[in-house]
């Protein structure tokens, strides 16, 4: 049976709720100043300060021995970063030193590196705004990758992960007059692909008991949408399948012998983002039964509780294809992580009175008509 219910995951206004739309749809816009206030021109940048606050690791992203490090106060010229716009809110991190320029590099198999800048994908980042508190760094290689503190030092960690330690404040900061540019933009061009039309998910109870799915996006880490899926049923979600574009970059680089050498990078960029389920059962928890023998109803009160299964995440890019088939319970279940889902903010799975399973059907019969909910 398909539940007709169409949820629009589009792009700004992803997972709004009904009631609060307005209000996060303002927070979204408001969100989008990464750059304290009017940002550069696409190709130029701004000097900056990262700083990760509120826990015992605080400090400012910085490169310590070569390495990329936190570092507790902001020491000179090692915790400065020429952050570089380069349009459609993604940006390049770049450390500047007597050796020349490195990038901040992605690297899911080796961490956070330091590379010369080339056309790799993993260079880029974009920020993502956490209502007022700061910004989540994605890495624009894997949608999944955010990076984060662990263990008292900047990493990449799988999305979704704890958002105070992923949670980075810029500020804007002032080089001395003197100090010698190493790289200056010539010209900055992106090209985006033709716009593609929105796919259908089909998101599929195929478990007998009920369904509580917690869908986040990592465009948006604050905002979950809820859905409640009775057994054998489906809902419709329709999600914007992004194009990418192709960035060309033609930019000069000072070398060691004194001259400006022009580079021409062209890279695709494959946009993408991530939806993340976490599935939750509806499970049986106790029954009250009347072992008196006076109440007119043999079982007083029946009690669910939400059960975790799993969960697990899909990238949403433009080849995911039209009309795909999500089986929620299979996929969280094959997952085997019940501990990884997302805490439940609320009691919010109500007890449906259709689409009861055959044992709930007979509970039915005897309870009160005061039904035990969770």
């Amino acid at each position: 049976m398909r539940m007709p219910m169409l949820v629009q995951l589009a792009l700004g206004l992803a997972l709004l709720s009904p009631t609060s739309g307005s209000a996060q749809l303002a927070n979204a816009v408001a969100e989008r100043s990464w750059w304290g206030e009017a940002p550069p021109a696409v190709g130029e940048g701004r000097w900056m300060r990262l700083a990760m606050r509120g826990n015992a690791a605080a400090g400012y992203l910085g490169i310590r021995g070569g390495q990329v490090n936190l570092l507790r106060v902001p020491r000179g010229e090692e915790t400065l970063w020429y952050v570089r716009n380069l349009g459609q809110d993604w940006i390049r991190i770049e450390y500047w030193d007597s050796n020349g320029i490195v990038a901040l590099t992605a690297d899911p198999t080796s961490g956070l590196q330091l590379a010369p800048i080339t056309a790799d994908l993993r260079q880029l980042w974009s920020p993502i705004g956490i209502a007022g508190r700061g910004w989540a760094l994605r890495s624009l290689a894997d949608s999944a990758w955010l990076m984060v503190l662990e263990e008292g030092r900047p990493r990449l960690h799988r999305w979704p992960c704890s958002l105070p330690v992923a949670t980075w404040i810029p500020s804007i900061v002032v080089r001395p007059p003197a100090f010698q540019p190493l790289l200056r933009t010539i010209d900055t061009r992106i090209e985006p692909q033709p716009p593609l039309p929105p796919a259908t998910l089909h998101l599929v109870n195929s478990h007998r008991n009920d369904l509580l799915v917690l869908v986040g996006d990592s465009r948006r880490p604050l905002q979950v949408q809820e859905l409640v899926i009775a057994s054998g049923e489906v809902i419709d979600i329709q999600v914007e399948r992004p194009a990418g574009a192709t960035l060309t970059e033609i930019i000069e680089v000072w070398s060691p012998g004194g001259i400006w050498q022009r580079q021409t990078i062209t890279m695709p960029v494959q946009a993408a983002y991530a939806l993340d389920y976490s599935v939750y059962e509806k499970h049986l928890q106790s029954i009250a039964i009347d072992a008196t023998g006076k109440s007119p109803h043999p079982i007083e009160d029946v009690n669910y509780v939400p059960k975790s299964v799993g969960w697990f995440s899909m990238t949403i890019d433009a080849s995911v294809p039209d009309g795909v088939r999500v089986d929620l319970y299979r996929q969280a279940r094959d997952a085997d992580n019940p501990g990884a889902v997302r805490r439940l903010g609320r009691k919010t799975m109500q007890r449906e009175e259709e689409g009861l399973s055959p044992t709930e059907e007979v509970l039915e019969r005897f309870q009160p008509s005061r039904r035990g909910k969770f």
